[in-house]
This record gives C-alpha cells, sequence and structure tokens, in this order.
C-alpha cells in the first residue's frame, strides 16, 4: 500500500517533471494537489517518508510555475518565492534559496 506521504511527494516530483518539460499548466496543477494534500505530511508515523519537509520545496516550485504561466517577476511567482523564503531564509547552502532570493531580489545574507 502506497503511504499518503508518497502519494504527495509523487505530485511534487510530477509537478517538477513538467517544469523541466515546459508544461507549466500541468505542474501548477499537480503542485497544487500537493498544497491541498499537505494536511497528509503531518501524518509522519503512519508511513516512513517524512514529507512535512518538502512543502517549502512545493512553494519553490509553484513560484517557478507561476513564472511559466504568468510571467517572470510577476506578482504570484513573487509572493511564492517569498513563503519558500520566509521558511529557509537562514540556508546558506541551498541553491533553491539562492534562486528564489534572486528572483525576489535579495542578496544572500
Amino acid at each position: 500500500m502506497v503511504g499518503s506521504s508518497s502519494f504527495a511527494r509523487s505530485h511534487l516530483d510530477l509537478g517538477r517533471a513538467y517544469l523541466q518539460a515546459n508544461a507549466s499548466a500541468d505542474a501548477d496543477s499537480e503542485l497544487d494537489t500537493c498544497l491541498k494534500r499537505r494536511g497528509e505530511a503531518t501524518s509522519l508515523f503512519l508511513d516512513e517518508i517524512p514529507t512535512v519537509r518538502s512543502l517549502p520545496e512545493v512553494y519553490y516550485y509553484k513560484g517557478r510555475a507561476s513564472e511559466g504561466l504568468v510571467g517572470a517577476r510577476s506578482p504570484a511567482a513573487l509572493e511564492w518565492y517569498k513563503k519558500f523564503l520566509a521558511i529557509k531564509h537562514e540556508s546558506q547552502t541551498d541553491p533553491l534559496v539562492e534562486s528564489a532570493r534572486r528572483q525576489v531580489g535579495e542578496t544572500s545574507k
């Protein structure tokens, strides 16, 4: 039986694959599914994959999908990047953090 967090992670992985294929609308749909099912990510004791750690990553990729749908530096994309950075702001080595900072015009802290 596939655990609920495995299911949510598969939507994140599909969203990322769609982004790589320049299919922003499909990516956005998969990432929306992740967000709708984010409550399942807290059920860490029901299966072995702790997906609550993936939530910031979903925010980052929602920003990427928004850029593909609306355009770079769109207000929607910037809001997703800001949500991501609000959680991951202390990271100095995460390439997603560096990318999000560039998108919102922040310098490394």
